[in-house]
Order: C-alpha cells, then structure tokens, then sequence
C-alpha cells in the first residue's frame, strides 16, 4: 500500500491538475498502452502520484521523463536496458512492471530481463548496449565512471548521446527512489519479481 494519498482527478488543485493532464495527455497517453498510467478511478499509477505533491517539481520531473523518453536520440532498446538495470539496482517493482513491458516491445529478449534480474551483464548486447550497461553499472557500483570507459562511451555515442545516457540514469534513480520511499506498489495483478 502506498504511504501517499491517491487523489482523484476531481481532488485535484489548479496546480495539480496541470500537471495531471501534462501526463494522462502528453506524448505518454500517443502510442502503444504497455501499462496503466491511471487506475479505474482516474487516480495516477506510479511515480506519477508523487509528482502530485509537489506540482512544481512534479511538473519539472515529468518533462524531463517525457524528454528522456520520447525525444532522446538514445535507440529505445538502450533506454529500457538502463531503466531496467536501475529498477534490478533498487529492486523497484513498479519500475520493472512497467519497462519491461515497454522493454518487450522494443524487442528486448526475454533471456536478458532474466539475466539483468539475476544480476549479470547480459550476453549479446550490441556494442550501444554494452557501452551503457558499462557506463550504467559504474556510476551504480563506483559513483563515476573511468577515463577509459568514458571513451568507450563517447566512440559509441556522441556528446549528446553520453549526456542522455547519464541523465536517464539519474532520471530513474530519482523515480526509483521516490517509488520505494513512499512504497508504492504496481498495480493489482502484476507479479513481483524482487521478492
């Protein structure tokens, strides 16, 4: 159960309200639905509730997710590597309920979910995929990342792809630790895998 309040959209302030119909309305509502923003009573799912609390910041903090995920120029199956291995760090059960999804549709495979779960580097990574699981599991375990690995990186992807790369990171360790401060579940029917 969540430690924070679950408004409805009639409950919501002026401020709240804006930033409610920024998520149910932006880039996120356009495409594929691979998890529920919203539960049956209009209510938010996820990271999005707390960024309720906070309009200011809950603005701010959508923007940048909606940015990091629909106008990087990170390839998609990048993104969700990296989303997946943050959820895997913090054992963070919504964050993996929904990117896996997300994950599976951009044609991840199923054995590296399995191996990212189990805590390995997964085999077959292209060389994208290799260099942010590298760059992503250093800032994890070292709180930085080496010159040589940098410039692994940086032949990989350009500056802007790096800087991307790192934010993203950042965006959903911030996620992951908001969904385990105030505990917030994935919705009713998603199986837990963190235990």
């Amino acid at each position: 159960m969540s430690r924070l309040s679950r408004p409805t959209p009639e409950e919501l302030s002026a401020d709240q309200r804006v930033v409610y119909d920024a998520i149910v309305g932006g880039k996120r509502s356009s495409g594929p639905r691979l998890f529920e923003l919203t539960a049956a009573d209009g209510s938010l799912h996820g990271p999005f509730n707390a960024m309720l609390m906070s309009p200011e910041l809950g603005g701010a903090l959508q923007r940048v997710g909606e940015v990091l995920r629909y106008e990087s120029t990170l390839p998609a199956r990048v993104r969700e590597l990296v989303i997946l291995m943050v959820s895997c760090d913090w054992k963070c059960e919504f964050e993996w309920y929904a990117h896996s999804a997300v994950a599976r549709h951009v044609g991840m495979p199923e054995r590296v979910l399995d191996q990212l779960r189990a805590g390995a580097r997964p085999d077959g990574l292209s060389a994208e995929e290799a260099a942010a699981y590298d760059v992503c599991a250093a800032l994890s375990r070292d709180r930085a990342v080496g010159d040589d690995l940098y410039r692994v990186a940086r032949a990989v992807f350009d500056e802007r792809g790096v800087a991307e790369l790192v934010f993203l990171f950042g965006y959903y360790t911030t996620l992951a630790a908001a969904l385990n401060a105030f505990a917030v579940p994935p919705p009713p029917g998603a199986t837990p895998v963190f235990g």
